[in-house]
């Protein structure tokens, strides 16, 4: 998900209202911290990104790693007509993060169909294009798309719907992935957040209800109070508790021309924060909410058994937690900085769990193993660096495992000039093994960052590999480009008519990303949405 921080008097509401709701949060069992020994994929062992890392992105981004710039965007006083000749990805709609149907080896799936030809298929979070662009995260659905050339994309039958019965569990469905087996059968695994039955505009305040103002800030970060005050009777309203589920059991089919999911849908519930090694909505008592989502499930290359990689916190209290001298770097670098109290309360997590099936291959023995799961220790902590890395996902290059997730300005910690290091960007990590040491990318884990005339330009990446194994591919989503360097917690005071002309809402130019070793950089440009050299 696309989120951006908001004002501490909210998330003091909302904790108000979970207090209320779901009676004190009782403390989880403190946390064994990051950086057990065991580096087998089941074991203990918890690499860290630490600030003296992190520290080590360049002020002063080049074209190694920042994209060209959008210029003929219409800006938010100044309109111009269709630019570019923009013909959106999904007319009619707004969509942001966006995934394709994979193999469980980790390519994109070409998926021959009963009329002969060959398909890939995208599934993309969205909503109706006349929906205000920061109310989008609270209505969210996945629609599909497909097409056989790789950047054609049509919008799937049913309204595009992935589920047209509506009956996958959350009141809004937030990012995942989706895999096909080798018997042609589809898994979609989700993030299914809040309760089914929530009433969005219920749960704003009234005297907010019909404005513009509830978008940016307040949505983007996912942090508005669960009832329309923030505090006593919290129903109606919206909350936000996050679990990843899985659905299955149609097969891609041709119908009237149209690729569709043939068959019903099966829904379930597969993992929820434990609290102990990944924190909860109610232990996220201080700081940006908590996370728990975006799953992206593979198959080892090396052992051949299933995972799942997805985003979460640390485990425990926010608000008890501390920063270890481990997360900051060395005797010398520790030294050297100083580290606020409220550092703790950026401890974002890339978590990991394992298949608890029973490893099957084919059939009911694959679906049992891609229905159950169980949590193992997140593979990477950033406490006292960053709160969110989102949409976590591996390249598996050279015998080596390229772990990739995006990330915000503003998840950065407020420590020093981290947050004019760390911006809207895709970060990288490369290791020997799924649980082994990480050595960031480019030094400091920056591998695509947004023009500087355009900090919010685009978002959301995916790389993609290619038959080339030193080329991939990079799609995102254009965010924001409208507003150019302002700030983007702007966005909730611009007029309804200027966020619908700074906000993209379909796929950006595809990027393409050379890795070598530690390194990598950007080497050109494909078509909007292209995932097909």
């Amino acid at each position: 998900m696309t989120h951006s921080p908001v004002a501490r008097p909210v998330c003091l509401l909302l904790v108000s209202a979970l207090l209320a709701s779901c009676g004190s949060p009782q403390p989880s069992p403190n946390p064994a911290p990051p950086g057990g020994t065991d580096t087998r994929p089941e074991g203990d062992y918890t690499d860290r990104w630490t600030l003296q890392e992190a520290m080590q992105i360049p002020l002063n981004k080049t074209a190694q790693t920042a994209t060209p710039a959008i210029t003929d965007w219409p800006t938010i006083n100044f309109p111009q007509p269709n630019p570019r000749g923009l013909q959106k990805t999904l007319p009619g709609y707004h969509i942001w993060d966006t995934w394709a149907i994979r193999t469980l080896g980790g390519g994109v799936a070409d998926i021959q169909l009963n009329d002969g030809k060959t398909y890939n298929v995208l599934i993309h979070l969205s909503v109706k294009e006349d929906v205000l662009p920061g109310k989008r995260h609270d209505i969210a659905t996945l629609r599909y798309s497909y097409a056989t050339d790789g950047k054609s994309w049509k919008l799937g039958a049913n309204d595009g719907l992935v589920f047209p019965k509506q009956d996958s569990f959350g009141s809004r469905n937030w990012a995942g992935s989706a895999v096909i087996t080798d018997d042609g059968q589809v898994f979609v695994f989700y993030t299914a957040t809040g309760e089914k039955g929530e009433d969005f505009n219920a749960a704003l305040l009234p005297s907010r209800a019909g404005r513009g103002d509830i978008s940016s800030s307040a949505l983007r970060g996912g942090l508005l109070p669960l009832s329309g005050s923030g505090a006593g009777d919290i129903q109606p309203g919206i909350s936000y508790e996050q679990k990843i589920a899985v659905a299955w059991g149609p097969k891609l089919k041709v119908v009237g021309g149209q690729v569709v999911f043939d068959g019903a849908w099966k829904h379930k519930v597969i993992l929820r924060a434990d609290g102990t090694y990944y924190q909860t909505l109610q232990q996220s008592d201080v700081g940006d909410l908590y996370a728990f989502r975006d799953p992206w499930v593979f198959r080892d290359p090396a052992d051949k058994k299933l995972y799942m990689l997805f985003e979460g916190n640390v485990g425990g209290i926010k608000s008890q937690q501390k920063c270890d001298p481990e997360d900051i770097g060395d005797a010398a670098y520790r030294a050297s900085v100083q580290v606020p109290e409220n550092a703790r309360n950026w401890n974002g997590a890339l978590g990991l769990a394992v298949s608890s099936g029973n490893s099957g291959t084919t059939g009911a023995d694959l679906t049992a193993s891609l229905t159950n799961w169980k949590l193992t220790p997140p593979l990477l902590t950033a406490k006292c660096v960053n709160q969110e890395l989102e949409r976590p996902h591996f390249v598996f290059k050279d015998n080596r495992y390229y772990l990739f997730t995006s990330s915000h300005v503003k998840k950065f910690a407020e420590i020093g000039d981290l947050r004019a290091r760390g911006v809207e960007g895709l970060y990288g990590f490369v290791g020997n093994s799924i649980r082994g040491n990480y050595t960031p990318l480019n030094a400091g884990g920056l591998v695509l960052s947004n023009p500087s005339t355009q900090d919010y330009q685009a978002y959301s990446y995916d790389v993609i590999p290619t038959t080339d194994p030193s080329r991939y591919l990079i799609t995102s989503f254009i965010d924001s480009p409208g507003i150019g360097d302002r700030d983007i917690g702007e966005f909730s005071s611009l007029t309804p008519e200027q966020q619908f002309r700074a906000f993209g809402g379909t796929l950006d130019k595809t990027h393409v990303l050379e890795i070598t070793g530690t390194g990598t950089r950007l080497n050109g440009q494909l078509d909007y949405g292209q995932i097909k050299p």
